[in-house]
């Protein structure tokens, strides 16, 4: 009882053992990734002829982000979902398309580097996960795995495979259990009120 609030909520925060969905995404980005190697010539010296094979190896990937048009998605879930996107999409091509009860391929938007996509809807309706989750299974030789951003509010999908994602908006939950491949994370606001 002599302990202050604030101290009773810096403990709190010491005690809880949640993982930050930051890093959960990050790492199921990273894991998504293949390797990709080239064959190089390298000229041993100006004053010899010749030349010695070498490789260069590099690492990419390219994810499908389906963005759930649901009413309780709102454009603030959706800007902080972009805005932590955005700083793994150096290495990683991630490839937009909007959902409801199916998926709308007409909103497929290919985001590189820095250019994140604007946030609009172009569908409203219920949801569906079994739309997105066959449309990734049909892509499975463009996309190394797939993100779903959901309030989580519908019927359990079927198998997937390819790797999936859920990022959860904040304040919901997935109302199934997930399957054991799954990553699950649910968003939440930085405590400071900055995304």
């Amino acid at each position: 009882g002599s302990v202050g609030s604030t101290m009773r909520m810096k403990l709190r925060e010491i005690v809880a053992n949640d993982v930050d969905w930051r890093s959960v995404l990050k790492k199921f980005v990273g894991q998504s990734r293949r390797g990709t190697r080239s064959t190089s010539w390298t000229r041993l010296n100006k004053k010899y002829a010749g030349y010695t094979p070498g490789a260069k190896r590099g690492y990419t990937s390219s994810i499908a982000v389906y963005i759930d048009q649901s009413g309780s998605v709102d454009n603030e879930a959706l800007e902080l979902a972009f805005a932590n996107l955005r700083t793994l999409a150096k290495r990683t091509e991630f490839v937009t398309y909007h959902f409801d009860t199916q998926v709308d391929e007409e909103s497929e938007t290919v985001w590189k580097r820095n250019r994140a996509p604007e946030v609009h809807r172009t569908r409203c309706g219920g949801t569906c996960f079994d739309a997105p989750t066959a449309h990734a299974n049909k892509n499975k030789h463009r996309f190394d795995g797939y993100i779903i951003i959901t309030d989580g509010e519908a019927y359990k999908p079927k198998p997937t495979t390819v790797k999936r994602g859920w990022l959860i908006v904040p304040g919901r939950e997935l109302m199934f259990d997930a399957d054991s491949r799954d990553f699950v994370m649910p968003m939440k606001h930085s405590k400071k009120g900055a995304n």
